[in-house]
């Protein structure tokens, strides 16, 4: 298994230049409206970026006028996050898990958009979640959907269904998209035992399927009504109480 710090380093150029300055096409269609939307009024809010990237999320906070700070564990990225944003961002390399240059109590919320199921140390991230949330503050994070992401696709006449051979294990597989960066699958379940253990309460719980219309790339109506029908992604707002 490739080190996370090195692999992300590796494609620290591709996935900037996938994600760009605004967000792929997911995130500006299905996540982001959703987590703006959790989030409410930013203003003077301090929000911490777990997992940042590129940046583009800090800058978009940045812009509704929220004290950003952003970590993420890959060098390469935090330096070309650095070099794309003139807004008073924050940003700072470190792990996710022991996050020892952020002072307890200190935020508002911790947004991780598409990011844990990423993260290798996700028991010691959790923790350090709740140490950097002030109470009452949220904590906001977006994966694929863990029951249905893994599973094949298949069809049995006209109609398609999804071939679920492991939901409950913890494995880790490649990366879908970025060659030798891995994806660890987790259920929901052991995400919400996580959030529970350091004093969350779910206060939102989004399932996302992604709505194609009909037209050049998806012509087959019983595709499109499948795609509809499984969520893609989930977005859970937990709350420190």
């Amino acid at each position: 298994m490739p080190k996370k710090s090195i692999s992300w380093d590796v494609v620290a150029e591709e996935y900037s230049s996938y994600v760009e300055d605004k967000g792929d096409i997911y995130h500006l269609t299905y996540l982001n409206p959703v987590i703006f939307k959790l989030l409410g009024n930013v203003k003077n809010k301090k929000i911490l970026d777990l997992a940042c990237g590129n940046g583009y999320f800090s800058m978009k906070l940045a812009k509704k006028q929220a004290l950003v700070t952003g970590v993420d564990y890959s060098e390469k990225l935090i330096d070309i996050a650095k070099s794309k944003t003139k807004s008073n961002v924050k940003f700072f390399v470190g792990d996710s898990s022991k996050m020892t240059f952020l002072k307890n109590n200190s935020f508002n919320f911790v947004v991780a958009n598409m990011a844990f199921h990423d993260i290798m140390k996700i028991k010691g991230t959790v923790k350090e979640c709740a140490r950097v949330l002030k109470k009452n503050s949220k904590l906001i994070f977006s994966i694929p959907h863990p029951a249905f992401h893994s599973a094949k696709r298949k069809k049995q006449g006209k109609e398609y269904y999804k071939e679920i051979k492991r939901y409950l294990s913890l494995f880790s597989r490649q990366h879908p998209k970025f060659k030798d960066v891995m994806y660890y699958h987790r259920s929901i379940g052991y995400y919400l035992k996580l959030l529970f253990k350091q004093g969350f309460v779910v206060s939102a719980f989004h399932e996302i399927a992604i709505k194609h219309a009909k037209g050049k790339s998806i012509k087959d109506t019983n595709l499109l009504s499948h795609k509809q029908e499984i969520p893609t992604f989930l977005i859970v707002e937990a709350t420190l109480k």
